[in-house]
Formats: C-alpha cells, structure tokens, sequence
C-alpha cells in the first residue's frame, strides 16, 4: 500500500507544469509592495469562471502599469502592447520597421463593373438610338409639375414652333417605357464607375497605412538604425546585409514605396476613364472597356507592395529574435510582459487553473492516504515491536537470568521503517526503579552478543521456524553464560519443539550441552580437516564404530608403515565395539537387558565365539576369522597388514555391521 500511495505522489509531483499558472504565480512574485495588484493576481488565481478572471486581470494590469486607462480587457491589452512597443522601440526602433498586414487590402473587383456595362449596351442596341438619346428629356418633361395633367394643347417651352398635347404626351410615355430597361441599365453602370473608383481610393489609402513608419526616413536616419543594430549585436556574428541596403529593410521598404507611386498615377488615368465613360452613359452612348486594363494594374500594384511588405515581416520577425533578449532589456512596470501574456492567453490560464485545482484534490487525497498508511503502519509496527521486545526479553532472560542489568525493549525510531532503538533497563538493585538507557551505548560486549543472539531467537520464534541454526552463539570470552545458555535457552528451544542445530569450537560448549540434554538422545558429530585430505571429515560421536572406520579409511590415505599401524588400532577398536554391540543385542533378545558399557574391556579374540552363533549371513564367521588374523599382526612388532587386506577389513566391517542392523532392528550404542 506504502508503495502505491509512493507511485502515486511520484506521478502527480512529475506532472507537467502548467505555463500560465507558472506565470501568473511568477507575477504575484513580482507585484510584492504592490498591494492592489497583488490583491488582484490572487482573485485570479482563485477565479473558477472567465469573468472573474478577465476582471481581475485587467485590475491587476491597470494597477501595474499606467498605460491601462479603459476597464475593458481590449483596453488593457492594447495598453500594455502599446507601452511594450514604445519601450522596446526606445532600445531599437523595430516598431517603425514593422508593416501592419492586417490591413493589406484585397485585389480590385472589375467582373461586377463588366457586367454592368455589357448589360448596358445589350439593353441599349435594342432600343430605337434617337429615342435613347432622348429619354433623359422625356422623364424630365413628364416629371414636370405643369405637364403632370395636361388635356390640351399646349405651348412646348424647349421647342421653337410647336405645341404639345395629350397626343404627344401618350406617344412620349411609350417610347419611355420602352426604354426603361436602358435607364435602370445606365443607372447601374454609373453607380459601378463610382464603385469602381472608390475601390481603388480604399485601396490606395489601406496600402499607406500598411507601410511602417520607416518610409519617412531620410538616408541619415537608415545609417543611424543600420549602425545602432551593428552595436547592439557586438561581438556576435552576423553575416546578413545592413538594414540601410537595398537587400534589406530598406529595399522593401524603397520598393514597396515604388508600387505605392505607381498605384497613385494608375488611379489618376482610372478616374479620367471612368468619368469620361460615365457622361457618355449619362448621354446614352455606346462606351468602351478601357477601365480594366487600368484595374489590373491596380491589383498588380497591390501585389507588389504585399509581396515586399510580406518579406519586410519576415525579416522583422527574424530581426525580432535576433535583437529578443536586448528589447526584453526595456524598461517597463513590474509584471507589465507576464499580465499581457496572460491577458492574451486568460483561456488556457482559466483551463490550467482548473487542471491546477483538480492536482491540488488529487495530492490532497494522496496525502491523506499516505498520512492514514503510515498511521496504520506505525500502529503495526507499535504492536510488532511490543511483541518483538517480550520474545527479545524472553530469551535474554534464558542467558542472563536474574541480572541487574535487563532488556528494555524495542521501540520506533521516527516511523521506524528504518531504524529502531533498543533499550536497557539499569537497576542498582531488585528493589530500584531502573533507568532506561540506549542499549547500544551501555552494553558490554558480551551483553551486546546476548542481545543480538536473543533478537535472532526472538526473530525465528515469531516467524514460526522450526529450526534453528546457531554458530558459536557464545564467544569465548563468556564462558560464565555457558550453563544457562545450555540449560536455558537450549532447553527452552527444545521444550518448543525447535531442532537446534549447534554448532562450536569451544569443547566446553559441547560437553555441557550434550551432556545436559543427554536423554534427549542428541546426534553429536565432529567436524574435522585433517591434513592432506580435500574437504571436512565428519564423523558420528555417537556412533563409535563408524568414526572408528572413518579414522582407519583416513589413516589409509597414508601408506607408510606408521598409516598402516593407525588404521589396524582404529579397526581393532571399531571391530571389538560392533562385537560387544552384537552380543549385549543377542543377550537383550534372549531376556537379558544388556548394555554395551556393562560388558566392559573385551578383547576381539574372546567377542567371536560368543557373536558366531548370531551371525546374519553364512560367510560372516568365516570374515570374522579373518578380521581378527589381518589386525592381530597390527597390535604387536610384527609388520602390520598391508594397505589392500586393511581395505577388505574394512569391507567386511562394513557389510557386518550392516547386516546385523537390520536383522536385529538397531544396535545398542
């Protein structure tokens, strides 16, 4: 669980940060001393909607920088953009090198004006071309108030004889009405002369407010910035064109300058066209498309300032970066960079404050987690060392019983996943309150060996082992505990149904346990390393016969008369030990309880023809003659047997002892 609640505060401290919340607590960092604007940066910070955001930043804006007078979040951005740029604009004029594409303009349109004028003259050739001509003064006569309801004949006031009459005024307004189609025709075409015309006027004034300022400048002044970049970016390299020749800023802005003028004379040939085309509609005349050559070269004048403008953007930009961190050296009000970024971006600074408030839930219920593990672990690790320090006790009492000095117990050190202090309890007598002590510290040796051989039987009681192994548990320098850790702590084991393995190289220590725990019916070996021999020797203590056929096999390996001598005693032994085991089993089968030790010293001559009668196999008499003349030669001056008739000695042994094993169900040792 520890684990887990571990990973998961691993994977919510590695998560990404958040930009503008770095930011917006970067500005609070900044606004110190300034207190309304603090007071706002915290409202953001605390803001779950757009609204209360927006509002605060603007506060926040407003109170940092002057700049910002309007209350909307329109007019704090271009307040802080306008304070930036005339900050950064007095460190280099980039300002006045920077065109405002925003507002290039489109092409100019002349399919709309061509349809216009083909609708015209098709509407116009199909009417009568004198009555055309006259249509103009027609409506102006029939819209006069004094003809409006005329009856008679009357004085015509524009005719040198004549008259006109209800007659005239019928045929008048036929003709009219026939050549109505002309007039709606006429009046569309003027009205897209006139549109044509302040489309390239729009045109012309969008182009001048797209170039930068830089226009203006006179050759002085090009040197001027040409030479102020050079010292800004001294001793860095730079292999691109001064900003003052033509394959730089200047050149854009020279061409661009050069379209411009183009543009200005082709609209002064476009008005006079279209005005000479508009009175020849106005006296309903045929007219010809000479205005379309003039606005293509309008667009293409466009196009050229826009293609120069564009490359004069790109290498602003480029001129931006390269120059970045000397504008960023611009004097400004506290905060004023970091609240316009966050006005700009406030959408994704309101996102990463929601994503900020659901981490904070998230480390929070971690946290708590953790806070209710780790409890529930040191309530755990409470109870376990509780029970740690009685079995520590409980065993420290088995080898130092009745001392002054005791185990206090085990307890947490912090939250004890690591380290743990043990106690000792000092008394000056039975009777005194104890003084509680570092055990470490006031422990002798021999009692810091007690404790950790306690701590280590405390250990493999609690985890419920069924052995025990112990290697020279008691140094030599503590031979007064040899008794109570044999009577004791052996014993207790034991009486817990614990097999103790025990291992030691202090003589004492072996005799007092063995013999202590002698009804216990113990196995005892010996470990040894003879010399010229590869590996450990083990051998049964108990089992007398088979050590003593061990030695002689060891004594073999040696074939001087003297190893030849020492293996014929070692079998001797072993072969009076295995007949007197023979015997006391045969007399305990026939009724007579007999012991090995009761039948004293015996001699190997005497044990055969009381075993004879009792053997296991037909040839063993006839082994036991010849055991007994191989190792008789061997107990006096004569030259012991040799190497390979000890060997058959030993075989024999061997098979015998094994044979009567079995029949008898065990020999008495």
């Amino acid at each position: 669980m520890r684990s887990a609640v571990t990973r998961a505060k691993e994977r919510v401290a590695s998560l990404a940060p958040l930009a503008r919340v770095t930011t917006l607590s970067a500005l609070g960092e900044r606004a110190q001393g300034n207190e309304a604007a603090l007071a706002s940066v915290k409202k953001a910070a605390k803001a779950d909607d757009q609204q209360t955001l927006t509002k605060a930043l603007v506060a926040a804006a407003a109170a940092l920088n002057p700049a910002v007078t309007g209350t909307s979040v329109e007019d704090a951005i271009t307040g802080l953009r306008r304070a930036i740029a005339q900050a950064e604009e007095r460190v280099f004029p980039i300002g006045a090198l920077t065109p405002d594409l925003g507002r290039l303009p489109t092409s100019v349109d002349a399919e709309g004006l061509l349809r216009s004028v083909t609708s015209y003259l098709e509407r116009l050739r199909a009417v009568d071309a004198e009555a055309a001509r006259l249509t103009p003064i027609f409506a102006a006569v029939l819209n006069h108030q004094h003809f409006a309801d005329l009856e008679e004949l009357t004085p015509c006031p524009v005719c040198a004889n004549g008259s006109l009459g209800p007659d005239r005024f019928a045929q008048i307004r036929e003709q009219l009405a026939a050549s109505s189609d002309v007039q709606e025709a006429a009046r569309i075409v003027i009205e897209q002369l006139n549109a044509a015309l302040a489309a390239v006027d729009h045109v012309g004034t969008e182009l001048s407010s797209v170039l930068p300022e830089a226009q203006h400048w006179q050759d002085q002044r090009w040197a001027e910035v040409s030479a102020h970049r050079d010292v800004l970016n001294a001793g860095e390299l730079n292999d691109g064109p001064a900003l003052d020749s033509s394959d730089s800023a200047r050149g854009y802005v020279v061409r661009a300058g050069t379209g411009m003028r183009q543009l200005r004379e082709t609209r002064t040939q476009i008005k006079s066209v279209l005005d000479a085309a508009a009175r020849k509609v106005e006296e309903r005349v045929e007219i010809q498309d000479d205005f379309s050559p003039l606005l293509r070269l309008v667009n293409d004048c466009v196009a050229v300032v826009a293609r120069e403008l564009h490359g004069l953007k790109k290498l602003v930009d480029e001129l931006h970066v390269e120059l970045g961190e000397k504008l960023q050296t611009a004097i400004l009000p506290v905060g004023t960079r970091e609240v316009l970024d966050l006005l700009e971006h406030r959408d994704d600074l309101l996102h990463e404050l929601r994503v900020q408030a659901q981490r904070k839930k998230v480390k929070q219920r971690v946290d708590a987690v953790g806070r209710a593990v780790q409890k529930a672990e040191e309530a755990l690790l409470d109870d376990r060392f509780a029970r740690m320090g009685a079995e520590i006790g409980r065993w420290w009492a088995t080898l130092r019983p009745d001392e002054l000095v005791r185990f206090g117990g085990v307890d947490r050190r912090a939250s004890g996943r690591r380290f743990v202090n043990l106690t000792a309890k000092l008394a000056v007598s039975e009777e005194a309150t104890p003084q509680v002590r570092d055990a470490v510290g006031v422990f002798s040796d021999s009692q810091l060996n007690a404790l950790g051989l306690a701590a280590f039987l405390a250990r493999q009681q609690l985890l419920g082992s069924p052995f025990v192994i112990l290697d020279d548990p008691l140094p030599g320098y503590d031979p007064d505990h040899q008794v109570t850790f044999a009577a004791n702590t052996v014993g207790t084991l034991l009486d817990d149904g614990v097999q103790v393995i025990l291992l030691t190289h202090d003589p004492k220590v072996d005799v007092e346990v063995v013999g202590r725990h002698q009804h216990r019916e113990p196995l005892h070996y010996r470990v040894e390393l003879p010399p010229g021999l590869e590996g450990s020797q083990i051998t049964n203590q108990d089992d007398f016969v088979g050590r003593k056929l061990s030695e002689a096999k060891a004594h073999l390996t040696n074939t001087t008369v003297e190893g030849r001598k020492a293996a014929t005693t070692s079998l001797r032994d072993a072969a009076e030990r295995l007949g007197k085991q023979i015997d006391a089993a045969a007399r305990t089968a026939n009724g007579t309880p007999t012991t090995v030790a009761s039948l004293g010293r015996r001699m190997l001559g005497d044990l055969i023809p009381e075993i004879t009668p009792h053997t296991q196999s037909e040839d063993e008499a006839g082994k036991w003659q010849s055991i007994k003349r191989i190792l008789n030669p061997g107990a006096h001056d004569d030259e012991a047997a040799s190497t390979q008739s000890l060997g058959v000695a030993i075989g024999d042994l061997k098979k015998i002892r094994q044979n009567h094993e079995t029949g008898w169900g065990g020999l008495p040792r």
